[in-house]
């Protein structure tokens, strides 16, 4: 019998996906897209994305992530 599920793609995580999480967070912070009671895990998940970014990426490229999320809402 022939198996017909085909294997999952691997999916990646970069340096860069995690600066681009940040900016989305921020943005949606300063257009209140959160509500009250979810404030305290978006605050948590921000820093903890912040200091990770701090301490293992380098600063250019969480620098020119952020400038591309800029640049793509400019060009939407």
């Amino acid at each position: 019998m022939e198996n017909s599920t085909t294997p999952a793609e691997e999916i990646t995580l970069e340096i860069r996906d995690l600066a681009v999480c940040k900016h989305i967070i921020e943005t949606a912070s300063e257009r209140g897209a959160f509500r009250a009671n979810e404030l305290q895990v978006v605050g948590l998940t921000y820093d903890r994305i912040s200091r990770w970014l701090e301490l293992n990426g380098p600063k250019e490229t969480t620098e020119s992530a952020e400038m591309s999320v800029e640049q793509g809402e400019k060009n939407d």
